[in-house]
């Protein structure tokens, strides 16, 4: 990288380092300049210009030239990008502490901005209906997916999480009109999401999408779509983000169902807790 190079300074002269200092300070005037120029700006030889472009690993002055330009616009356009971000390289353990609830707080706070109650309630009156529930995730999609299952199950619905697409299981399934199927899909774009959306559409099971964009094809497959809070950032945090966001809506949805049957699920609740989960006959 020519600019960390320029940066570092490592074995350059005192004419080098003075030639670097000016360009690092002046990145916008370096393409109008000539050899001739650069030199008498930072009080130093063409030749030392030269010497320095090819230590740089350029061929001469223009390629320098071309080289340093593209790379300094790609670096000020990643800084730009990254000036969103809420974890840097100089962030503290109490940075992090304090920053983390607060992006949870506004994934939450912009998905329910963005949820439309009709359309929630018309999903929740279709599972309370509903003899199974099928969530569908890949990669992160599928871990959410999977621990959503086990949240529904919980409280008695006929719940599972998947993969992939299972025809046979759909080809066994009598009741399909009684079927729910909930695909997340953090881009909307994912191909395997959009065809078993579209294949679950076509075999008259009720399908419900969670995105973080409301992609047209997406939407085609779905009988409701629900969008989530995606705040685009460069690094791994915006997964955070989404993660919490698509919960947010799966809780609501259990919540709504616990609700639903409140004393039946308070008593089932109970039953668990009081029940020991080994036999103590078994270790006598």
């Amino acid at each position: 990288m020519i600019i960390d190079k320029l940066e570092k300074m490592k074995d350059f002269t005192t004419q080098e380092k003075a030639i670097a200092k000016y360009i690092l300070e002046n990145p916008f005037l370096i393409k109008e300049l000539s050899t001739k120029e650069l030199a008498t700006a930072a009080y130093a030889s063409q030749a030392t210009v030269v010497r320095l472009c090819k230590k740089l690993g350029a061929k001469g002055y223009n390629d320098f030239k071309l080289k340093f330009i593209t790379e300094y616009l790609e670096s000020e356009r990643v800084k730009e990008l990254l000036k969103n971000e809420p974890i840097t390289k100089e962030s503290t353990y109490n940075d992090i502490v304090d920053v983390i609830p607060k992006m949870y707080d506004r994934a939450i706070t912009n998905t329910k901005l963005m949820l439309n109650s009709k359309v929630m309630n018309r999903v929740s009156n279709r599972l309370k209906r509903a003899k199974k529930m099928d969530i569908y995730g890949q990669g992160i999609s599928y871990t959410i997916a999977k621990q959503a299952s086990f949240k529904f199950s919980s409280i008695g619905i006929n719940c599972m999480a998947h993969d992939g697409m299972n025809e046979h299981y759909i080809a066994a399934s009598e009741d399909r009109s009684h079927m729910v199927a909930i695909l997340i899909s953090i881009t909307g774009k994912n191909p395997l999401i959009l065809e078993i959306a579209k294949y679950l559409k076509s075999k008259g099971i009720y399908v419900v999408g969670i995105s973080g964009a409301a992609t047209s094809e997406l939407e085609e497959y779905c009988d409701e779509l629900i969008q989530i809070d995606n705040k685009k950032l460069i690094l791994s945090m915006e997964v955070i983000s989404a993660v919490i966001a698509i919960q947010y809506v799966l809780d609501i949805f259990f919540s709504m169902l616990l609700a639903n049957d409140y004393e039946k699920n308070i008593q089932a609740s109970l039953d668990i807790l009081n029940k020991p989960f080994i036999d103590q006959e078994f270790l006598k």
